[in-house]
């Protein structure tokens, strides 16, 4: 339901905000600003077309999300793009339905997803540092390690359904850290 996706985005948006806080009134700066960089380089693809080009298949994939908001159950169980679920375009269309169709809002559909779960990860990573009386500006080291990889660096760029994965991945493994 639309209740647990705005509760979860306002606990994140408030866990988000609190982090940083916490950080200025401690004093970690370095670990808080080192991040801030990584992720603005990532936001900075989001719409701009002379890095990230229109993908037709994300056009598709959102097209299919957008199309799941007209049913009741929103076609949780429906096929979109190729056969695969319909549910996983679902959160990616989101910017569309609230901002209308555009490059800016087809590349938000998917980065956000990215930059998400890039943002649990890390600070499930601080979270298990510290817990282990290790620095948590270690944390940053998987983080910025992500831009070594080919993959990831040019499927963020297409902004489709392919970076789905990581970032469920990396969501799922900031979660268990902080479990």
């Amino acid at each position: 339901p639309a209740c647990y996706t705005i509760e979860a985005k306002s606990s994140f948006l408030y866990y988000t905000g609190n982090r940083v806080y916490r950080d200025i009134k401690e004093k970690k700066f370095f670990v808080s600003l080192g991040f801030l960089v990584l992720v603005i380089l990532f936001f900075s693809f989001i719409g701009n077309i002379s890095y990230s080009d229109i993908n037709p298949d994300a056009a598709q994939q959102a097209a299919a999300g957008l199309d799941s908001f007209s049913h009741a159950d929103l076609n949780y169980t429906g096929k979109a793009f190729l056969g695969y679920p319909e549910r996983q375009y679902t959160i990616a269309a989101i910017p569309a339905l609230l901002f209308g169709r555009g490059i800016w809002t087809l590349h938000a559909g998917f980065g956000l997803y990215f930059i998400v779960g890039l943002t649990v990860m890390f600070f499930g990573l601080r979270s298990w540092l510290k817990s282990k009386g290790m620095k948590e500006e270690y944390a940053l080291l998987p983080c910025f390690s992500l831009l070594c990889f080919p993959f990831i660096t040019e499927y963020y760029q297409n902004f489709e359904q392919a970076i789905i994965p990581v970032s469920l991945t990396m969501l799922a493994i900031g979660l268990y850290l902080k479990l």
